[in-house]
């Protein structure tokens, strides 16, 4: 069984799973740590968020990581149609 982090080191980075690669992925963390808020984001995860959520809050985090995920998406485009143009 995975963790959320090995997860997301997978969606990020396994070939196979490419189509998924720009989903966004927040983590949910009860810890306020600074190793429990970067692992996060060393991971590929777009956020994290610190446990009581509320929905406010979380509307800002999601609508973030659509946009980075969105940006990753663009990219990745322009990176395609570069390397046909080559």
């Amino acid at each position: 069984m995975q963790d959320g982090y090995q997860t997301t080191e997978r969606i990020r980075n396994d070939p196979e799973l490419g189509r998924f690669k720009n989903v966004p992925i927040i983590a949910v963390t009860a810890s306020g740590t600074d190793s429990a808020c970067q692992r996060p984001l060393e991971v590929g995860m777009d956020d994290f968020a610190l446990k009581p959520l509320h929905a406010e809050y979380l509307k800002v985090l999601l609508g973030m990581a659509l946009r980075k995920g969105l940006d990753r998406m663009a990219a990745d485009k322009t990176t395609e149609t570069e390397r046909e143009l080559q």
